[in-house]
């Protein structure tokens, strides 16, 4: 295994290639607070395979960025990666936050080395619901007031706000982290030309199943596989069903 530091426009970001000197490389993308390890041992499974594992910046043995990011600057990154190391017949997977580099990337670069695209557990549009919209009118009318008339309120409200991502994140990363979801890719899902295998689990407490639905629906061309016994990270807890589906999936065109 081939490990390194690429230098990029925000600092310096640690990967691994486990190269078998095959054309075929699966390149797999983490989910936010995770890292390239999470996806290690399946190097031992699939074999036939190179295999691209990737610290995102932020995250694992990768430094912080200087500056927040947005996610074109993290598919950039992959882009430069890809042509840096001249990787041949490019399989993405990408879990959550994974998923949603995964979906940019195949939008913006379309070509013939990418031959197919894996979304696990991922997310792709804005919450537009009337309830979450109510939450956020109700949240900025309390940030408001309470910074008028209760400071200590106001500091409370700050800190206990937001997702555990969120909350545990620093400040570059508490701003790249708003970047991302607020960027609905409805628009770059109906613009990737390659097929698409979509996972996700019905019991998902962090990824609606509905998004999953609605993700599969905008794709050209897309095959999408259920998970019944699974919450947000079917790669584990449904371990054996994942790497059938990679098996079969990655085999055939």
């Amino acid at each position: 295994m081939k490990e390194q530091y690429l230098k990029t426009n925000f600092g310096k970001m640690y990967l691994y290639l486990l190269d078998r000197n095959n054309k075929k490389t699966i390149v797999w993308l983490h989910g936010w607070g995770m890292s390239g390890k999470e996806f290690n041992n399946f190097g031992d499974e699939l074999l036939e395979y190179n295999h691209l594992f990737l610290d995102l910046m932020g995250f694992g043995k990768s430094e912080e960025p200087c500056i927040a990011m947005t996610l074109d600057d993290y598919v950039l990154i992959l882009k430069n990666i890809i042509e840096t190391l001249e990787l041949e017949d490019i399989y993405l997977v990408g879990h959550s936050f994974g998923g949603r580099i995964a979906i940019s990337y195949a939008s913006q670069y379309q070509n013939e080395s990418l031959k197919k695209v894996f979304l696990v557990s991922a997310k792709a549009f804005k919450n537009k619901s009337i309830t979450c919209k109510l939450k956020i009118i109700r949240y900025k009318i309390k940030k408001k007031f309470y910074f008028i008339f209760n400071k200590k309120r106001y500091h409370q409200l700050i800190n206990n706000s937001g997702s555990s991502d969120y909350k545990s994140a620093t400040k570059i990363m508490k701003e790249t982290l708003k970047n991302i979801v607020n960027k609905d890719l409805k628009k770059e899902l109906q613009e990737i030309n390659c097929k698409c295998i979509v996972l996700g689990s019905v019991n998902d407490r962090t990824v609606d199943y509905h998004e999953t639905l609605k993700i599969y629906h905008a794709l050209k061309i897309s095959k999408i596989y259920p998970f019944y016994q699974a919450n947000h990270f079917l790669y584990k807890e449904e371990r054996t069903k994942f790497i059938k589906i990679l098996y079969k999936e990655l085999g055939s065109n």
